[in-house]
Order: structure tokens, then C-alpha cells, then sequence
């Protein structure tokens, strides 16, 4: 249960933490700046934002971007790694084959 509570408050703090600009996904950044820009700009336009924010940031700090990149990236594998054992409060055997998921993020934890 322990483990199960602090990778959910890791969860919760991936949301907040800066990353370098070279570990973001590009389809993260698309996805942020299309919504931004919207149907305002033309595609040659929007190309040029994007290839601006790569090259002028080493850290990513914008809120929308490290969510949506944690939501393409491992979000799902954390989230069914301890969800299920907490709700279940490790009562139920079946939900303990998810736990084998945390071996995927092992690397981020050491």
C-alpha cells in the first residue's frame, strides 16, 4: 500500500515537474500548439511557432505540454500500476498482475 501512495503522489508531481525540452514529445507540443493557435494561423505559420519553442527553451515549463506529454508517455502505466490496488486496499488478488507495470518506470524511481 506504501509503494501504491507514493507512486500516486508521483504521479500527481510529474504533472508539475519541468523536463528538458528535448525529452518532449513532438505530438505533445503539436497537440498544445494547435489549441492554442487554433484556426487563426496557417500550417506554414504554426510550423515556424513550433520550431521557435524547440529552439529557444532547454526546460519545458508550460503546464499544458508536461501534461499532455505525461498523458502520451508512461501516464497509464503508473495509473493502472497502483490505482487498482488502492482502491481495492490489496484485498483482491486478481489486480496484483498491474503491479508488474511499475518494472516499466523502474528506472525513474532509482
Amino acid at each position: 500500500m506504501f509503494f501504491d501512495v507514493v507512486q500516486l503522489i508521483d504521479i500527481v508531481l510529474v504533472f508539475f515537474t519541468a523536463v528538458q525540452a528535448s525529452k518532449v514529445l513532438k505530438t505533445a507540443r503539436w497537440l498544445v500548439a494547435c489549441k492554442r493557435i487554433k484556426e487563426q494561423s496557417t500550417d506554414k505559420e504554426l510550423s515556424k511557432f513550433i520550431i521557435g519553442i524547440e529552439a529557444t527553451t532547454f526546460w519545458e515549463k508550460d503546464m499544458r505540454i508536461l501534461a499532455v506529454n505525461y498523458l502520451l508517455s508512461y501516464f497509464f502505466f503508473d495509473f493502472f500500476a497502483c490505482i487498482p490496488g488502492l482502491i481495492t486496499q490489496e484485498k483482491k488478488l486478481k489486480v496484483y498482475p498491474f503491479k508488474l507495470l511499475r518494472v516499466i518506470r523502474m528506472p525513474r524511481l532509482m
